[in-house]
């Protein structure tokens, strides 16, 4: 199984062999999904025992064959894996009606547990394509039904957004210098991440001073980016997982006690735009708008959150061309995605889909 460039090229790379495999605390070696599945079961799950749909299994099968396949499993595919190889939205669409139809025969005892990126979600729920989110759409709205109970900050930003970018891999790195090249009126504030990591007086002032900095900048309706260093610490015992949760609640404090909203929300990192969510807006319903570029959705808050109605931008580490993040900024500041094209990787992303099926 491959990663494949975003910049137009069609180079392919090995899995095992990216910057991502090299993580110390979610690091892995397997290239190939089943073997994935052995080395992060520690060998409890073969690699031989992964059913794997293949790519000729799905074009020239169908749905059927999928369907076929997922009936064949012992025991009603109890605590089976399946490993679904695709590399078009046609390919899972394909596996997604196979697995609906055997789920439905009444063939897995206990229905199908999914691991996957949005191309799965949007074949299984029948969603169609439809092209990139405007600016008008990106508007914050009112939710009548919103909580009232619910703690909010007392001013809103009419135009100024705020930008958080706890991802520290490669791409998220280069994304951000060139947002800090192509769009000066962006407003910076670098968390330190070592002063962080001590945890204690550190953390609390630490925390304090980048809120402060964050609210002056929103009152003068200026958008602002919020990073952390982009030294990356890693050596506290745990493959860098303690120093990542205390940088992680810093910003969920950050976002929780800030006195103004800001008109939009941009998280880039996995696990930055889950805890931002989740912790930091208290967010539990939410409905996907679509994308405002290729693989990054947009959300709007529900009416439970603390700021309802919000354009909230999940931005994963590991996706979009060199430039994405700041046409984002640029586009959801107002000022329209008037930046120059780099080149044709911004539009010639290699749309690649892999996805794993816990039965």
């Amino acid at each position: 199984h491959y990663v494949a460039a975003a910049d137009g090229s069609g180079k392919l790379t090995p899995a095992g062999e990216t910057e991502f495999a090299r993580d110390r605390a979610f690091g892995y070696k397997a290239s190939h999904l089943p073997s994935w599945v052995e080395e992060k079961t520690g060998g409890r799950i073969r690699a031989a025992d992964v059913c794997s749909l293949t790519l000729d299994l799905i074009r020239n099968g169908g749905p059927g064959a999928v369907q076929a396949a997922l009936a064949a499993l012992p025991a009603g595919g109890a605590n089976a894996v399946i490993v679904a190889n695709a590399l078009t939205p046609a390919d899972m669409a394909i596996v997604s009606l196979g697995c609906m139809q055997a789920e439905r025969a009444g063939a897995l005892v206990h229905g199908l547990l999914y691991r996957s990126a949005g191309a799965l979600v949007a074949a299984r729920a029948a969603i169609p394509s439809r092209p990139l989110l405007t600016a008008p759409e990106l508007k914050r709205t009112a939710i009548p039904e919103a909580d009232s109970a619910v703690e909010t900050a007392t001013e809103t930003a009419a135009e100024a957004g705020l930008i958080v970018v706890g991802s520290y891999v490669g791409k998220s790195t280069e994304q951000l210098a060139v947002l800090h090249e192509r769009c000066p009126w962006v407003g910076v504030v670098e968390l330190n991440v070592r002063q962080l990591a001590e945890g204690g007086e550190a953390w609390s002032s630490e925390e304090a001073r980048a809120r402060g900095e964050v609210e002056a900048a929103l009152r003068r309706e200026q958008s602002v980016v919020v990073h952390t260093s982009r030294e990356v610490l890693q050596d506290d015992g745990q493959g860098g997982l303690l120093i990542g949760d205390r940088v992680n609640r810093a910003i969920i404090k950050l976002i929780q006690s800030l006195s103004i909203f800001p008109a939009f929300l941009v998280a880039k990192g996995g696990i930055t735009s889950n805890d931002v969510a989740v912790e930091g807006l208290g967010v539990r319903r939410a409905d996907v708008l679509g994308c405002v570029r290729p693989g990054v959705p947009v959300w709007r808050c529900g009416p439970e959150s603390r700021a309802p109605g919000l354009a909230y931008v999940v931005f994963p580490g590991n996706v979009g061309a060199r430039d994405d993040l700041a046409r984002v900024a640029s586009l959801m500041s107002g000022r329209g995605d008037a930046l120059p094209s780099a080149t044709a990787e911004t539009d010639a992303t290699q749309d690649v889909c892999a996805a794993s099926i816990v039965g």
